[in-house]
């Protein structure tokens, strides 16, 4: 039986009134919209709307879904998002995406700040990403710890740590997000990250997925700056960091970043005053890699 309206009008009311910003007023909408259209219970809906990672991880970033970018003239914008992004206008396109990285060595702050690194398939304002967190502690008693973990999310539900998973600064990190069909012609996503350093298990996900849950027009790779207690957190001092072998598959064609079978966005993080907090470089590699920086690291 599908839930009264009534019930998601109220959650968008308080939700609406509670946000920091017009981007997660939005996000929660679109989150709402979502929870309707999947006949959600009223105890899903309330998990979902009230866990800042989950409403922060939706896509900021899609052409349809702008609640976070700002296509106007010059570098394209985001206040949580650094990297890269392919796109296309035809639904159910992304195949495939992977690529690597080496963990950045946070470095302290007087507050606590945060940052996630991660590639992802993304569209209609739901992502399948999987990744590392990066984030500097400072807890209430005034001692300070740095954190390193894995994590995944599969769209509906909530972001998930990797247990017993070992994440350390300047280790390498590969990770891939797959769509698939088997053999009863069902949808699944298959999400998986390795630690190529430390040599641990490697860790790999998949569920079955309706095809309309997550409609595939984007593959990124994205350092993000995490969202907690509602709104998006100060980013962590990371100085400098590489993605490479960026590779996306779409349609049966594979390809890296800037081939011409699909569209590409470099994207540069700024703060509420406009100020750039972290920058991709230009593509290398033969667009399969670029470097991360902020601020002080930039020429």
């Amino acid at each position: 039986m599908k839930k009264p309206i009534f019930y998601l009008l109220l959650f968008s009311f308080i939700f609406a009134n509670t946000t920091n910003s017009h981007q997660e007023e939005l996000a929660i909408k679109n989150e709402l919209c979502g929870c309707l259209k999947n006949n959600y219970s009223l105890t899903q809906i309330h998990s979902r709307l009230t866990n800042p990672q989950h409403i922060n991880s939706l896509n900021p970033l899609s052409p349809d879904n702008q609640f976070s970018l700002n296509l106007s003239a010059g570098p394209t914008t985001s206040n949580n998002w650094s990297g890269y992004q392919v796109y296309t206008k035809k639904k159910y396109s992304v195949d495939e995406v992977s690529g690597s990285w080496i963990v950045p060595n946070i470095q302290p702050s007087s507050e606590s700040t945060y940052s996630s690194s991660w590639v992802g398939i993304s569209g209609g304002g739901s992502i399948q990403q999987i990744g590392t967190y990066q984030n500097f502690i400072v807890n209430s008693d005034g001692t300070t710890e740095t954190q390193y973990e894995a994590w995944f999310e599969m769209y509906p539900d909530i972001a998930f740590t990797i247990n017993n998973f070992p994440v350390a600064p300047n280790d390498k990190i590969t990770a891939k997000v797959k769509w698939l069909r088997d053999v009863n012609n069902r949808s699944h996503f298959s999400l998986s990250i390795k630690n190529e350093t430390q040599k641990a298990k490697p860790f790999k996900v998949k569920r079955t997925q309706k095809k309309s849950i997550v409609q595939r027009t984007e593959a990124e790779w994205i350092l993000e700056a995490s969202g907690v207690k509602g709104g998006t957190a100060n980013l962590a001092n990371y100085g400098m960091m590489s993605f490479n072998s960026c590779k996306v598959t779409m349609n049966g064609k594979k390809g890296t970043i800037n081939n011409k079978l699909w569209k590409h966005i470099a994207i540069t993080m700024i703060n509420s005053t406009g100020e750039v907090i972290s920058r991709p470089s230009q593509l290398q590699d033969k667009g399969s890699a670029f470097i991360l920086t902020q601020p002080s690291q930039n020429n």
